[in-house]
């Protein structure tokens, strides 16, 4: 089963408990498998008491994490021990990979013409990512400077 770098995030954080409790975990794990069979709509993310306690942008994430490795596993028709190894698997590499590299949790303001008041976006990446968005955000300085000039 091959996941994308950002699933296996994603699932990186449901695993941590300082950013999900093991409470939450269960309970996003259930409501995630129920809105995939449409008993819940995205709502029940919102109302439930526990998953309530994860920041926002580490619940999104992490909830599309596991739509992507529930959807994955399905299309694969992968049984409950393939999960399991690649689950084992992935937290092995990942221990490996990422020992000592931070996560930072990002929030950016919006600004838009004719309101007063903007939206947050809320986003965690590695120091990689964080780097990579400076750069693109530079460019695109220098792009609207240009066509401010001319």
């Amino acid at each position: 089963m091959e996941l994308s770098s950002v699933a296996i995030e994603g699932l990186n954080l449901c695993g941590d408990s300082s950013r999900v409790g093991d409470r939450s975990f269960r309970n996003l794990v259930q409501i995630t498998l129920d809105i995939l069979v449409t008993k819940k709509n995205e709502d029940a993310l919102k109302s439930d008491e526990d998953i309530s306690t994860v920041d926002s942008a580490t619940l999104k994430q992490a909830y599309a994490g596991l739509v992507t490795m529930i959807l994955e596993a399905i299309k694969m028709d992968c049984d409950t021990s393939s999960i399991r190894k690649f689950g084992e698997h992935e937290k092995c590499n990942n221990q490996m990979e990422k020992v000592n590299k931070p996560t930072y949790l990002i929030t950016l303001k919006t600004e838009e013409a004719g309101k007063t008041k903007g939206e947050d976006v809320q986003f965690s990446c590695t120091m990689e990512q964080l780097q990579d968005l400076v750069g693109k955000l530079k460019d695109a300085c220098k792009s609207v400077e240009k066509a401010a000039n001319n």
